[in-house]
């Protein structure tokens, strides 16, 4: 007899919407992906805000995919130039360079296709200075995960 799949639902605290102070906590690099457009390489950046959840009192969390894209139209390059807080976007960028540094975040509410609702980020602001950021985390190693397997092709084209 075959075992038992066991699926559970887990029940996590959501970002409420609204804007809220952060910090970019960490980058996972998630390679090369096809998601209908064609292949490209992926993103998916981590903040941890301002929010606490109720019944255990730690920073709440919340992610953003995109492409390793930094050209004007992409989703990555606001959000660099809001960490960065209005400095020039360094012609090689380290991704390490981004990490811990305040913003702030529009976070919105989408309905998804099962009619839940889920937070999202909007936007990414440069920080406010009297608003206070969440402490900036204190790794024991680099926050920055590349992929499992390596991709050949991933590094000729990746803006980094």
């Amino acid at each position: 007899m075959p075992n038992p799949i066991v699926v559970s639902q887990t029940n996590y605290t959501q970002v409420p919407a609204g804007t809220c102070a952060a910090r970019l906590q960490e980058i996972t690099d998630l390679g090369m992906q096809d998601k209908g457009f064609g292949a490209k390489h992926y993103l998916s950046l981590r903040f941890v805000t301002s929010h606490a959840d109720p019944q255990t009192g730690d920073p709440l969390t919340i992610e953003r995919l995109c492409t390793s894209s930094l050209n004007s139209q992409s989703a990555l390059r606001p959000i660099v130039e809001a960490l960065l807080n209005g400095a020039p976007i360094p012609q090689r960028l380290d991704l390490n360079d981004l990490l811990g540094l305040p913003c702030q975040l529009v976070v919105t509410l989408k309905a998804g296709k099962d009619g839940r609702q889920w937070a999202r980020i909007s936007a990414v602001l440069p920080p406010v200075a009297q608003t206070s950021a969440p402490a900036a985390p204190q790794p024991a190693a680099p926050r920055y995960a590349p992929p499992a397997a390596p991709q050949p092709a991933m590094a000729a084209r990746a803006p980094f």
